[in-house]
């Protein structure tokens, strides 16, 4: 289990430089994490033509609370905690905390899910009629990552962390960028945050070049695809790109 907060550059980790921090068994702990993407066909064969993935910053999420801290964060209503500061510092503490909240809502930001078992509604939620499931570690991911013009490892910082479903009913400072609310605790994500080292987000989204064929152990079928267009379409991309593909083992029709 990845701790709740991993504040460590992972490309340090993938690196001779021995800078994360962590001892060789924490490293191979971390690094060994099985990770999954659910996302539909249209993204993944833009990210195998292309191999590259397309990173959004946070607050162009869906989600409200992903945009803004929650009402009752933001002072509204009486948080629940032991650490809340007593008046007149509320206000400074509640400035700091909307503050920290926004520098990481700037991030790029890619999420991912620790949950190793299929899962029908993140297939229903994410990867749509027709989409797949890609099947990886952290080492794969990190590894995987190439350098072009437009993006270098050297101007970025790679944190990584469980998501804490807390419901925002926390004042743990420290895990303030992986609070997220229960309703979404069956996503079990794991996140990651692109740190541009000169805080300059000009872009609501960057492309990370990749390399496809270390990313990825193996591509999944939706269950929404019928059986017989999910064997011919589980064919093609394993001939394609040269990977493992197979239908989904969920039994729909």
């Amino acid at each position: 289990m990845i701790n709740q907060m991993t504040f460590v550059n992972l490309l340090d980790i993938s690196s001779d430089s021995n800078n994360s921090g962590l001892t060789t068994e924490q490293e191979n702990a971390l690094l060994d994490t099985p990770i999954r993407r659910y996302l539909s066909l249209n993204f993944f064969v833009e990210m195998m033509e292309c191999q590259r993935l397309y990173v959004s910053r946070r607050k162009v999420f869906e989600d409200n609370n992903e945009r803004n801290i929650p009402f009752h964060w933001a002072g509204f209503f009486t948080p629940v905690g032991d650490n809340i500061p007593p008046q007149p510092d509320k206000k400074q503490y509640w400035d700091k905390i909307r503050n920290e909240y926004s520098k990481w809502a700037n991030m790029h930001t890619l999420c991912w899910t620790l949950t190793t078992q299929e899962n029908y509604l993140m297939w229903k939620g994410y990867a749509g009629e027709d989409g797949v499931c890609i099947v990886s570690t952290i080492r794969k991911f990190i590894a995987s990552i190439q350098e072009n013009k437009d993006f270098q490892k050297s101007k970025c910082t790679i944190h990584c962390g469980q998501m804490l479903y807390n419901g925002f009913s926390t004042t743990d400072e420290e895990n303030l960028p992986f609070w997220k609310g229960r309703e979404f605790a069956s996503e079990n994500e794991l996140r990651f945050y692109f740190e541009i080292k000169d805080g300059k987000y000009t872009d609501n989204h960057i492309f990370v070049p990749i390399d496809y064929s270390t990313l990825i152990d193996k591509v999944i079928i939706s269950p929404f695809v019928r059986p017989r267009t999910a064997t011919a379409l589980a064919e093609i991309i394993g001939n394609r790109y040269n990977i493992n593909a197979y239908p989904s083992k969920i039994q729909i029709y």
